[in-house]
């Protein structure tokens, strides 16, 4: 979908439905420190981009419907239950285990589904099984960041990491997954602005399994449709990259420096993939 709709669907409506729920969560969570509940940044994003899947594209068929659903309409019904099921991580039955289990979860069945739809496999995927643990290790990496680190440092790091993302999913002819990937950026945009009105306030780590779960699958799609390594590894250095601005040389210069290194961490390696991605596509001389 080009145009008027795709900029409502695609950034507007997602930067809205974010906005309003961060900062209604924030100032429901003032205190010392000021970290939301899971569902808060799960609904944030999960809702934007459930509109944006289904306002640029379509609704995607009913999971118990006789419709065969393909690969974005899984994704799109994972987001759904990643939303569902994030007041269970606050619960006391699972405080122990919880966490891990709805992170383990969430980073295998996008591989599991991007690989069905894929060719066909036999035997131990090595390679596959890396690539959820490292999903896995960057998710629970990136929601212990979200705890510590208040302010909008780690959300405008993450914008940064998913607009080069976003680019490299178009460069690689993934037009559809970029504009969703976008509209994840959007709702990161709004988490900038909530944490510039809320001092003090955490990003909320729900937000965290959303990107965990659209931009693991959407680059593992990709990367069937013959995206460099050297991209996703770029990507997947990009989403760690806001650990940077933790090093303690770095933040007892200036927590805003520490900021601005967070930031080109995140976003130099995604904005490099997606040039690579573009170049690899572009016709020879």
């Amino acid at each position: 979908m080009d145009g008027p709709s795709a900029v409502g669907f695609g950034i507007l409506i997602p930067a809205l439905i974010a906005g309003i729920v961060l900062l209604v969560s924030a100032r429901r969570a003032r205190g010392e420190p000021a970290v939301p509940r899971p569902i808060a940044g799960a609904l944030a994003l999960g809702l934007g981009y459930l509109v944006a899947h289904a306002g640029l594209k379509a609704f995607p068929a009913w999971p118990w419907s006789d419709d065969q659903l393909d690969m974005l309409s899984k994704v799109y019904w994972m987001i759904a239950a990643a939303i569902l099921l994030a007041p269970l991580r606050g619960t006391s039955f699972l405080a122990r285990y919880g966490n891990s289990l709805y992170v383990a979860l969430f980073a295998i069945l996008p591989y599991h589904y991007v690989r069905a739809a894929g060719e066909p496999r036999s035997g131990l995927d090595l390679a596959g099984f890396g690539s959820v643990l490292l999903v896995y290790g960057i998710w629970m990496s990136l929601e212990r960041l979200a705890s510590r680190r208040p302010g909008p440092s780690l959300p405008i790091a993450l914008w940064g990491a998913s607009v080069g993302t976003a680019a490299m999913l178009l460069a690689n002819t993934s037009a559809f997954q970029a504009q969703i990937v976008g509209s994840l950026a959007a709702g990161l945009g709004a988490a900038v602005v909530v944490a510039l009105i809320v001092r003090g306030s955490h990003l909320a780590s729900g937000a965290v399994a959303i990107l965990a779960v659209a931009i693991g699958a959407g680059v593992r799609n990709a990367v069937i449709y013959d995206l460099p390594t050297v991209c996703w590894v770029l990507v997947a250095a990009a989403f760690a990259g806001p650990w940077l601005g933790e090093i303690p040389s770095l933040r007892q210069r200036s927590p805003r420096f520490a900021g601005l290194v967070a930031f080109l961490a995140a976003f130099v390696p995604a904005a490099a993939a997606a040039w690579l991605a573009y170049d690899a596509r572009a016709p020879s001389a």
